[in-house]
């Protein structure tokens, strides 16, 4: 595991992401996989974010390695080091957490059988956000609503994944 950061001082939010790249470090090496985590914190977070925030961007994290940094899932026209992005900044009165990955992507014919299969309404990513197709999305989308909060994913095959959730600053 390789960490990259960009930190200026001491924060909430910095401790927050330190914390989560430790972890994104102890899920890699459980898997085996390699990643390169690199930080970028352009603002702090509302301390009652930083403390709630921790397990529903743990799930997020841990479905990004799981998911996305398998020997299996990872493209060969990649580098072997997966690189996970841990971001925090602030924009129009927003404040946004993202965590971002290079993996193979959502392969969203495979979410829209196994929405099928299942008996869940497939709309697109919005849908795995109301439904999903295992528990932690809805679940992390339905934490993050509660705190007045959004959150979106975006995903192309072969791209990567990203996560974004913004709060009111």
């Amino acid at each position: 595991m390789t960490m990259h950061q960009a930190v200026a001082a001491p924060t909430a939010a910095s401790a927050l992401i330190t914390h989560l790249a430790g972890h994104a470090g102890s899920i890699a090496q459980r898997h085996g996989v390699e990643v390169d985590i690199h930080t970028e914190l352009e603002s702090d977070l509302p301390l009652r974010l930083t403390s709630s925030l921790w397990d529903a961007l743990c799930s997020v994290v841990d479905n990004a390695i799981e998911h996305g940094f398998s020997r299996s899932a990872r493209p060969a026209t990649k580098p072997p080091a997966g690189q996970l992005r841990l971001s925090v900044w602030q924009e129009s009165g927003e404040t946004f957490v993202e965590i971002a990955d290079d993996g193979p992507g959502v392969d969203w014919d495979d979410i829209r059988t196994r929405c099928v299969e299942q008996g869940i309404p497939f709309s697109g990513p919005s849908a795995v956000f109301e439904f999903g197709v295992g528990s932690r999305l809805p679940l992390i989308r339905r934490f993050i609503l509660g705190l007045g909060g959004s959150c979106s994913i975006d995903s192309s095959p072969g791209q990567g994944t990203r996560f974004q959730a913004r709060f009111r600053s």
